[in-house]
């Protein structure tokens, strides 16, 4: 009978006090599973935790990315269209009545434009276009803006 259970060399009496101590099977005291599956639910929190710590971080870079393209772009253009102008139109009266594209204004809502415009030299040959384009961040700190700075100059009257 002893031979059935896989307790052939104990005697009955050996055999029932190994089975008591768990000798030949796992034997777990009582609530260890609970303490497990507890661990196992906080590193789990800690995880997504962090893990949603990342993704916000990586969202906010990508917005300021996006905004400072959008700046960049703006700014460019402007330049652009200001160096294009003829000598007449660039005055700084009629240059800081420059308004901010659609899509810069929707990109950057609180955005900031500033046109300066500056004579060169003593003679009226040569103007100094600077702009600059800054707007708050997600906190409302104003971010480090975005500077441009051109040269243009007056042809001679006979076009070369």
């Amino acid at each position: 009978m002893n031979a059935k259970r896989g307790c052939a060399i104990l005697s009955r009496a050996g055999c029932r006090a190994a089975r008591a101590r768990g000798a030949g099977r796992y034997r777990t005291r009582p609530g260890t599973l609970l303490f497990e599956v507890t661990v196992a639910i906080a590193l789990a929190v800690a995880v997504i935790a962090a893990v949603t710590q990342i993704l916000l971080l990586a969202a906010g870079q990508r917005r300021h990315t996006e905004q400072r393209t959008a700046a960049v772009w703006e700014v460019g253009n402007l330049m652009e269209d200001f160096l294009t102008r003829p000598w007449p139109d660039l005055t700084a009266e009629k240059l800081t009545a420059t308004e901010l594209s659609a899509t810069c204004r929707r990109t950057l809502p609180d955005a900031r434009l500033q046109v300066q415009v500056a004579a060169e030299g003593e003679s009226d040959t040569c103007r100094r276009i600077s702009i600059q384009l800054d707007w708050p961040n997600a906190a409302g700190q104003r971010v480090v803006p975005v500077r441009l700075v051109g040269w243009r100059y007056r042809l001679p009257e006979n076009g070369r």
